[in-house]
């Protein structure tokens, strides 16, 4: 249970990182 909400939280990480870099370079 704890390994799944690692994974989860991992994936989320990512994605919110991608989305801000794109917007970063979309603004930029």
């Amino acid at each position: 249970m704890i390994k799944i909400f690692g994974v989860i939280l991992c994936a989320f990480s990512i994605i919110v990182f991608c989305g801000s870099a794109l917007t970063g370079q979309e603004i930029s």
